[in-house]
C-alpha cells in the first residue's frame, strides 16, 4: 500500500500543472510541449495505478496478463513523452516535468519490486 500512496503523492502536483499549461498552450511551442507533457503525465499515472492494482492479484487468465502488458507499454511510452516534453518546454515547467519523470522512474521500480516476495 506504500506504493499506492507514493503514486498518489506524485500525482498531486500534476493536476495544477495541467490546468495552468492548458490555459497557456497556445502561446508558443514551449508552452504546448509542457501541455503535452502534463497530459502524458496524467496518462502515465493512470496506467501505473491500474498496473499496480492489477499486479496485486494473481493472474488467472492470459487476458489479465495481456492487459498488464499493454498498460505497462502505455505507461512507459507516456513516461518517455513526459521526459521529451520536459526537454522541449521551458522554465519552471521544464524543471517540474523532468522532476516528475525521475519520480515516475522511481515508482516504476517500486511497482516492479512490489511483485517480488509474494
Amino acid at each position: 500500500m506504500l506504493v499506492l500512496v507514493i503514486i498518489l503523492i506524485v500525482a498531486v502536483p500534476i493536476i495544477p500543472g495541467l490546468v495552468i499549461s492548458r490555459k497557456q498552450r497556445g502561446i508558443d511551442r514551449r508552452h504546448f510541449a509542457a501541455f503535452v507533457g502534463y497530459v502524458a503525465a496524467v496518462v502515465a499515472i493512470a496506467s501505473l495505478l491500474l498496473l499496480f492494482l492489477a499486479a496485486q492479484f494473481p493472474y488467472p487468465s492470459t487476458a489479465r496478463q495481456a492487459s498488464g502488458f499493454v498498460l505497462g507499454i502505455i505507461g512507459l511510452i507516456a513516461w518517455l513523452v513526459v521526459l521529451l516534453a520536459g526537454l522541449f518546454s521551458g522554465g519552471v515547467q521544464r524543471f517540474l516535468l523532468l522532476l516528475y519523470g525521475m519520480a515516475m522512474a522511481f515508482t516504476y521500480l517500486l511497482v516492479a519490486a512490489a511483485n517480488f516476495g509474494s
